[in-house]
């Protein structure tokens, strides 16, 4: 059995209603996206694959499982340049001083457009902070959260149970619980 189905029958046992399994099943993927989003947890820090360059500006797409962007990172074959990149509102963007910025990107939707005039980059990737993915057929994630500790999935499926059954009082606890869980994962 998976860890995320021991947390789900531990927490329908908790409050004896397995008449909602199918209702919790139905938002755990929520459960653990909201688990993951208390915090910019370093776990979850990871980089797109690589695209290479051809021409500047050059349009970057954005990961389906992306929570929050990083940063663009530009590459030199295999070694990582030591450029950062300058958000901006338009392509070729100016200071002050009307002087270029030499690198920047745009977040535009579904893509990153990224610019460079005083490097060389082989390729370009996007360092972004991802979720979790999870197949709601056989419960299985690739939470570090519910690795680490599945009892905090079980303790935030609980509340979910305690709110489905009617159990209001219980909600802040189990929260309460969850939190101080994560807070103690992310402070070591």
């Amino acid at each position: 059995m998976s860890l995320v189905n021991d947390a789900l029958q531990a927490a329908l046992e908790e409050y004896d209603r397995p008449d909602l399994e199918t209702d919790v099943t139905r938002r755990i993927r929520r459960a653990l996206f909201e688990l993951h989003g208390v915090a910019l947890f370093p776990q979850d820090l990871t980089v797109s694959s690589l695209v290479a360059t051809t021409t500047s500006p050059q349009t970057l797409s954005v990961p389906a499982d992306m929570r929050f962007f990083n940063r663009i990172i530009a590459w030199d074959g295999t070694e990582e340049m030591a450029a950062e990149f300058q958000e901006s509102s338009v392509i070729n963007p100016v200071d002050y001083f009307n002087f270029s910025i030499p690198r920047y990107f745009l977040r535009r939707g579904s893509s990153i457009i990224v610019g460079y005039k005083d490097i060389a980059p082989s390729h370009l990737s996007i360092e972004y902070y991802k979720f979790p993915s999870f197949d709601a057929e056989t419960l299985a994630t690739d939470s570090w959260i519910v690795a680490t500790d599945y009892t905090i999935l079980q303790n935030k499926l609980c509340a979910i149970v305690a709110k489905l059954a009617g159990k209001n009082d219980d909600i802040r606890g189990w929260e309460a619980s969850v939190l101080s869980a994560l807070d103690a994962i992310s402070g070591a």
